[in-house]
């Protein structure tokens, strides 16, 4: 409605004629480093303005271009879009946010989800609410904060026995479990993180500062891109 109706009546009440175009490309897997890299002569230019941002090892590439003649824009900015998308191809993410992909798939497939948290802060859960539809295809969720830390293979076990334990429990499709191990001598946590499916079980580690103001972000990213991965893989 904005983009058909209003904004032309804007434009034709105040004599305007120019247009902005904005467009979005996700990206997980990769760094901002490593990214903008690939991008730098992109980057570089006067036009269509092409910039990157990250957050907790999400990142969006905006392009964005604006003239006075609409059709023009379109393609300009679709050209560099097209460009982005195949430099940095592995990283992409189809359909929008890692969580907008996620929950289209799960709704799409009509598979579901049950969670194992071993955070208080539930890093998983709390990135899947964000979206409108994110816990419609969530099964349960469990919790469970253990009373004593571990070490790395013992947090491995315990994640697969979850992952297991609540894909079972709730007769879900997929078992997500995200299970710390005892912080390191320089305050760095190994976070396993255990996806199962019903042909297969796949486990990530990722070194974590759990202190940092971002940590539950990192986490949510890694666990939701193993699954995300996981299903497209699927298809």
């Amino acid at each position: 409605l904005v983009e058909t109706e209003l904004l032309p009546f804007l434009r034709n009440e105040r004599g305007l004629r120019s247009v902005l175009i904005v467009r979005s490309v996700y990206l997980t897997g990769t760094s901002e480093a490593e990214a903008g890299e690939a991008i730098a002569d992109l980057m570089e230019a006067a036009y269509p303005i092409v910039g990157i941002s990250a957050k907790a090892a999400k990142y969006e590439v905006r392009i964005a271009a604006q003239g006075d003649d609409p059709v023009r824009v379109e393609a300009d900015v679709a050209a560099t879009v097209a460009e982005v998308r195949q430099r940095l191809a592995p990283f992409v993410v189809e359909g929008g946010t890692l969580e907008e992909r996620v929950v289209s798939l799960l709704k799409q497939r009509q598979e579901t989800l049950a969670l194992h948290e071993g955070l208080s802060t539930a890093p998983v859960y709390m990135s899947l609410r964000t979206q409108p539809a994110g816990l419609e295809a969530l099964r349960g969720a469990t919790i469970h904060v253990l009373d004593r830390a571990v070490d790395v293979n013992a947090a491995e076990s315990l994640a697969r026995g979850a992952a297991h334990a609540v894909r079972d429990g709730w007769q879900a499709t997929y078992g997500l479990a995200v299970q710390p191990a005892a912080p390191s001598d320089d305050g760095w946590t190994d976070v396993c993180i255990m996806l199962t499916t019903p042909t297969e079980d796949r486990l990530v580690t990722r070194r974590v500062d759990l202190r940092a103001e971002d940590a539950v972000g990192f986490i949510a990213t890694a666990a939701l891109d193993l699954l995300r991965r996981t299903m497209e893989k699927r298809q």
